[in-house]
């Protein structure tokens, strides 16, 4: 399917997602999310070449926050919708890289921000509130909230008389693959996702039952991206990587 669109609808898409950044407060909205997805798509495919889309995207919505500033009483002010921009894209992210330098060495950032994720990124950022000026505190607040995943505690764990807690750092967020509402992240394994997806709602109901699967109740599909390499140092410590199986 060929996803290149005129000007106008990239406009008209991109005027969206600002609106969103402007008056929203953060709360989870499919549409915006698919509104990101969308231009992530149109940036693949032939918008922007020579760089990563998540870094496109941003040039473009500063862009056209420029074009439209005072030129609507939707856009007479701006402040809040620049302020997240940059947060999102000279604050956070790198921070994100930063705070699991570690644990997500082995990722380049395109793999990382996909498309879902810096949406649910820019939500985040919204939910941590004004005054937009006070960096250190929302990058604090999005990364604690960002960071909600950690796995299965293995059972060697569960059952020590130490009651270990998992290091700040071992907490992680997995990479939106999927989102009801919003659909499937644009990259290279779009197909590979939709088929899949259609595949479990074909498969036998009963089938999914036995495997305690119920397609209509999933809300997100997402990847862990951490290293599956359990030889590796860095994964010696706590000698076991929480969400997977014991390998041994």
């Amino acid at each position: 399917m060929d996803r290149k669109k005129s000007s106008d609808d990239v406009s008209a898409v991109t005027q969206e997602i600002l609106g969103h950044l402007n008056y929203s407060s953060g709360a989870p909205d499919p549409r915006f999310l698919a509104n990101v997805n969308k231009l992530f798509d149109w940036l693949a495919a032939g918008l922007s070449a020579k760089e990563p889309a998540w870094q496109a995207l941003r040039k473009l919505l500063q862009a056209e926050l420029r074009a439209v500033h005072g030129t609507s009483d939707a856009f007479q002010h701006v402040e809040q919708a620049e302020a997240v921009l940059g947060l999102v894209f000279d604050a956070v992210l790198p921070a994100y890289r930063q705070f699991h330098r570690d644990l997500l060495f082995h990722q380049t950032d395109e793999t990382l921000f996909q498309s879902l994720f810096v949406g649910r990124v820019c939500e985040a950022v919204l939910r941590q509130g004004g005054p937009w000026e006070e960096t250190d505190r929302i990058v604090a607040g999005t990364l604690h909230e960002l960071n909600d995943y950690i796995g299965h505690r293995p059972v060697a764990v569960l059952r020590t008389e130490q009651k270990l807690q998992p290091y700040d750092h071992e907490w992680v967020r997995p990479i939106p693959l999927w989102i009801r509402g919003a659909g499937v992240a644009s990259g290279p394994y779009r197909e590979l996702v939709e088929t899949a997806l259609a595949i479990l709602d074909a498969t036998d109901p009963m089938l999914r039952f036995d495997a305690m699967f119920a397609t209509e109740q999933l809300e997100e599909l997402a990847l862990d991206p951490r290293a599956y390499d359990f030889d590796h140092p860095v994964n010696k410590r706590p000698n076991y990587l929480f969400g997977q199986w014991d390998m041994n």
